[in-house]
């Protein structure tokens, strides 16, 4: 056979039983070509090589015979609809009945006398003891002695597509691929001791033995290692050049003298942490150097990543540049507005806030003034990357939560000045394999560190049942302290589908019972933004005691008298947005409760990893059990998180193998090697855009 193309169609692949039937049957599997029949593996073996005799099998067990077709017969049901091949088996110690369902093409594949090897499940049936659906292996008589014990894959099913059809799929496009080729260097895959590529196919799909199939369980087998290798190296690859390219840019240098720091450092009504110092001279050391700063920092709620943004970018507004701060949500962008227009009180520096709700009058003065460059700071959201909003200078781009905006906003934002500084900051506590992985284009960095004075948030997770103590208490503590409390949910309203408790609902039950004579609010994302805004104000002022919500308030809410929480249905969230949502109390001087309701104190993973709440404040230690628990995507929320679409690789798992990738692709990278995907080719299999 000639070479196979990986990129051939399979509807172009010459192979008996591949008609246009079986192809559509594939193609809903979403095999189309020959390179996804590649990585399809197995999802689990049969292990072939240990025989068990008929009078010795147990209920329950899972074992291979070596048995004598004695007797079959083939009908069908008495709908007409399923196929019932029914057989009479036998080797010497015993007989045992085997049933094969929705199979006619056994009525003709077995005859009676032949030799087989079956492979499946000892149970008892309707009609007896035996063996439903097992898999088997005709042996040849004439070899039978010769007969070496083998190792069957089982793939993923594909409807009315056999399993022996799917190994011999797999076995041809196996042996006849061309190339097959690592797209790594020869150098790297050989320095690191890796097999070729197509072993790596051939052993996983047909392991040798039982050893094997183990490793490859416990995925430690070399020929899994070497194609993670392989994928790991192309993404960081086609991240590092971009950043390569992003940072190759020379600025002219800024140099913050003690003079200029102390006097910026003099606007701030509190001393930095040593971390927001750490941090802050990380990005200094760069601006000196004459490099474009490209740089991620995390920090908890509340751990004051905006000052150490503000600070970076003061020496450019200082100078005649201006600077841009988006955030996700006009909420947030207020919040953001707010603390750096009182940080700047007192300087000839003026900060405005332009959203879609910015009046007509304001925006055409907002606009006008970064035009003419007479408006050195603009915090914003969407509004900020139109076409009309134009900068004269744009030195430092400030984007908060950049996972929470597409590509092609955030570079509609840079465009609009020349190879500006960019900072990106998340609250997110990211795990720094994952950081590696989702921003590796970034420089990253942490602030772990929260502001002196903060105390730990207690936690207390409670059965849903005793909710009236954790009534009780938040009467007694917004009567006798006067402390103002959040009351949150999963759903906006009642579901029949789904049994959870709902804002709409408890918030009317409860501001006519329980709390009747508190002052109370409801804010959700269905309420207008304008109502939302003046329920939010009111309860920032002190006019609402109660605050009933979803996970709106998530981000961007800051009431340093709200000391207590109440999270409905607690297992429904994630670890990390339990987190985020917790880090909205505890920001005063009072001592915060958090009370984290749920059906049962025992159970599924979903109740367990909630009591880790009450054990840890450190976010970073919950990101990474969040990420154990739920994976990458769902960690993060695949749709809006870029996060790359692996075939073989997983981040977390493969931590090692990440880090090996990355500093092999680098080096490869810095010594100008870069043709190893195009920009199109790297979107297209990692499912993510090159910026």
């Amino acid at each position: 056979m000639k070479g196979i193309s990986p990129y051939l169609k399979l509807e172009d692949l010459k192979l008996r039983g591949l008609g246009p039937v079986t192809v559509k049957r594939l193609a809903a599997k979403g095999l189309f070509r020959v390179e996804d029949v590649l990585y399809f593996f197995p999802i689990h073996y049969n292990d072939l090589t240990v025989r068990k005799r008929i009078e010795d099998l147990s209920y329950g067990e899972t074992a291979t015979l070596h048995v004598r077709l004695n007797s079959k017969q083939h009908r069908m049901a008495r709908n007409r609809r399923l196929a019932i091949t029914e057989a009479v088996v036998s080797d010497g110690t015993g007989s045992l009945r085997i049933t094969w369902f929705n199979q006619p093409y056994l009525s003709k594949t077995l005859k009676t006398g032949m030799e087989l090897l079956l492979y499946g499940k000892f149970e008892r049936g309707r009609n007896g003891p035996g063996i439903i659906n097992p898999t088997f292996q005709v042996l040849d008589p004439k070899t039978l002695l010769d007969t070496r014990p083998t190792i069957e894959p089982v793939y993923s099913a594909v409807e009315r597509v056999s399993n022996r059809f799917l190994q011999g799929l797999a076995r041809t496009c196996i042996e006849g691929v061309l190339p097959c080729n690592f797209q790594v260097p020869e150098d790297l895959i050989s320095a690191r001791g890796f097999p070729d590529k197509r072993s790596c196919f051939k052993h996983i799909h047909f392991p040798e033995d039982s050893a094997a199939v183990r490793a490859i369980e416990s995925f430690s087998s070399p020929y899994q290692l070497a194609l993670v290798y392989e994928e790991l190296f192309l993404f960081f690859a086609g991240i590092l050049a971009v950043r390569r390219k992003l940072t190759a840019t020379r600025k002219e240098p800024v140099i913050v003298d003690e003079t200029e720091l102390r006097k910026m450092l003099a606007l701030l009504p509190f001393k930095l942490t040593d971390e927001q110092q750490r941090v802050l001279n990380e990005i200094y050391r760069e601006l000196a150097a004459g490099r474009r700063l490209v740089r991620l920092v995390q920090g908890d709620v509340g751990s004051g990543k905006t000052v150490v943004a503000l600070l970076s970018a003061i020496p450019f507004l200082t100078r005649g540049g201006q600077a841009a701060f988006m955030a996700p949500t006009e909420l947030l962008a207020e919040q953001h507005y707010n603390t750096l227009k009182a940080l700047l009180v007192g300087t000839e520096l003026e900060v405005r806030l332009l959203t879609g709700s910015t009046g007509a009058r304001a925006t055409r003065e907002i606009r006008k003034g970064l035009a003419e460059g007479t408006l050195p700071l603009v915090v914003g959201t969407h509004a900020l990357f139109q076409a009309e909003v134009i900068f004269r200078k744009l030195d430092f781009v400030i984007i908060d939560e950049q996972h929470r905006f597409g590509v092609a906003h955030r570079e509609e934002l840079v465009r609009k000045g020349e190879s500006p500084h960019i900072l990106s900051l998340t609250a997110t506590p990211i795990p720094r394999t994952l950081a590696m992985t989702l921003y590796g284009q970034y420089d990253y960095d942490a602030i772990r560190a929260l502001p002196s004075g903060r105390k730990p948030v207690q936690t207390v997770v409670k059965k849903e049942d005793n909710i009236h103590e954790v009534y009780a208490f938040v009467e007694k503590m917004v009567r006798a302290k006067g402390l103002q409390a959040y009351f949150v949910f999963p759903l906006i309203e009642e579901s029949e589908l789904m049994d959870l408790k709902s804002a709409e609902t408890t918030y009317e039950d409860l501001k006519n019972g329980f709390f009747r004579g508190f002052r109370t609010a409801l804010v959700h994302g269905r309420v207008k933004n304008e109502e939302r805004r003046r329920a939010m104000d009111a309860f920032k002022a002190g006019e609402i005691d109660i605050l009933f919500a979803t996970t709106v308030i998530e981000v961007g809410v800051d009431v340093a008298n709200a000391n207590i929480m109440v999270i409905h249905n607690a297992e429904r969230f994630g670890l990390s947005q339990l987190h985020q949502l917790r880090g909205r109390i505890g920001r005063g001087s009072d001592k915060a409760y958090c009370f984290l309701m749920v059906k049962e104190l025992k159970g599924d993973t979903a109740y367990r990893r909630v009591r880790m709440m009450e054990q840890t404040t450190d976010g970073f230690q919950i990101a990474e059990e969040d990420l154990k628990i739920r994976g990458p995507g769902e960690f993060l929320g695949t749709r809006q998180s870029g996060m790359p679409s692996f075939r073989v690789a997983d981040v977390m798992r493969d931590r090692d193998v990440v880090q090996m990738a990355r500093k092999d692709a680098a080096k490869a990278i810095n010594e100008g090697r870069t043709d190893f995907l195009t920009p199109e080719e790297w979107r297209d299999r990692f499912g993510k855009s090159l910026v």
